[in-house]
């Protein structure tokens, strides 16, 4: 076990080379050695510092719009085979613009992180990001609604790839490389907010990669706003009768259907194939409320698509069995 307890742990699995690559185990920061060293996993004192980094960042004081950092959204996720630690990734959320203006140009974040090194990295997502004024002498700030995730660390704990989003649909700037599977993958994203809160991932390799973050959500209302001008309604005895309650088992089979070479044709049916190999046989009997039914019941499962030089060199699937201390992967007798 690499943290004090079991928080969240997925299994992750390369579709196309079709291998077992790695356990991923995640924990809140409080309850890690970052923030104090009663807890696991023990880390040299400069892979503690960097991964630290941060966690601790602080917003420039300036007009107050910057939302307060909150510990409970900072996670610490370590990627391991057995007891080996391969690499880290830290989770935060951040907004991207104040990121971007405070100091010009990320000066603040990168002086903070010591992370000039990724200055090209930061660019490159700006530039993903950025709003077009009308007028052309303005400051330049990216979209205000765009969100800074962390970073993807090296064995070292140095950061190796940082993490964006956005809380509104996403445009074509996503896809600078005018890539086929890219643009369908941002389209597809933008056709199911309810499941999907994608991130775009810069690696200071050159690497580009989408993963597509599956909500797994327990409900959703029928009811949507009906125009850009007009807000969503609020809850009301009526529109809380058309809550549509949903299975993990229901969202996993819509999410792979969804990837399918029968309708998104982002797997192909053998990628497909392996991707139910990795589960325990699915075949087996469950029963649930008295019913007898087959499938995965409990299980979570994510992807991640990954690009260099423009093509696909990669799809990982992560297979998650425990998520937030639950066990997912309900054994079947």
């Amino acid at each position: 076990m690499i943290f004090s307890d079991i928080y969240t742990v997925n299994e992750v699995y390369s579709v196309l080379k079709q291998e077992h690559l790695y356990t991923s185990s995640s924990m809140p920061w409080l309850y890690t050695s970052l923030k104090d060293v009663k807890y696991q996993p023990a880390l040299e004192h400069n892979t503690r510092n960097q991964l630290n980094e941060i966690f601790v960042f602080e917003y420039m004081l300036g007009g107050g719009i910057c939302p307060a950092i909150k510990n409970e959204q900072k996670h610490l996720v370590v990627n391991h085979n057995g007891d080996q630690h391969l690499s880290y990734e830290t989770v935060v959320d951040l907004s991207f613009n104040d990121l971007y203006v405070q100091g010009g140009n990320f000066k603040n974040l990168i002086n903070q992180t010591n992370t000039s090194h990724l200055s090209a990295v930061y660019d490159k997502a700006a530039e993903a990001l950025l709003t077009h004024h009308v007028n052309p002498k303005a400051n330049k700030t990216c979209h205000h609604g765009s969100h800074f995730y962390g970073y993807l660390h090296d064995s070292s704990g140095t950061p190796i790839a940082i993490k964006i989003g956005q809380s509104q649909s996403w445009s074509e700037s996503f896809n600078t490389t005018g890539n086929d599977m890219m643009d369908r993958l941002v389209a597809h994203c933008n056709r199911n907010p309810v499941y999907l809160k994608p991130e775009k991932i810069f690696h200071i390799d050159g690497k580009e990669s989408i993963r597509l973050n599956c909500k797994y959500p327990e409900a959703f209302w029928k009811e949507r706003k009906s125009s850009a001008k007009e807000g969503r309604s609020k809850i009301t005895a009526e529109i809380n009768s058309q809550k549509i309650e949903l299975t993990t088992e229901q969202i996993c089979r819509k999410h792979l259907y969804g990837l399918s070479s029968a309708v998104g044709n982002f797997l192909t049916e053998e990628q497909g194939q392996y991707i139910y190999s990795v589960f325990p046989d699915v075949r087996q009997r469950v029963y649930t409320d008295g019913r007898d039914r087959k499938g995965f019941q409990n299980f979570r499962l994510d992807f991640e698509f990954v690009f260099e030089n423009n093509e696909l060199v990669d799809i990982l699937l992560f297979r998650t069995t425990h998520y937030q201390f639950d066990e997912v992967e309900t054994l079947i007798p």
